[in-house]
């Protein structure tokens, strides 16, 4: 395994222990490789674009929700 998917892997930890301190460095890492997938499907620049926002936004959501319950 390559460091970077460690270090993605470490985030995930991180992200479902409640902590998203590191969302911006996920982010940084991940999103390309995500816009290529989600172009490969939707065959559109723009709603690549859109799928994948949803997709972060979905996922802070969640990271925050999953928080707010644990409190």
């Amino acid at each position: 395994m390559d460091e970077a998917r460690k270090l993605l892997d470490s985030y995930m930890e991180e992200f479902a222990s409640g902590n998203p301190s590191h969302f911006d460095e996920f982010y940084r890492l991940t999103h390309k490789k995500m816009f290529y997938i989600a172009l490969g499907i939707v065959e559109n620049k723009e709603d690549a674009e859109d799928v994948i926002q949803e997709s972060y936004a979905k996922m802070i959501c969640l990271l925050y929700t999953s928080d707010a319950a644990d409190e």
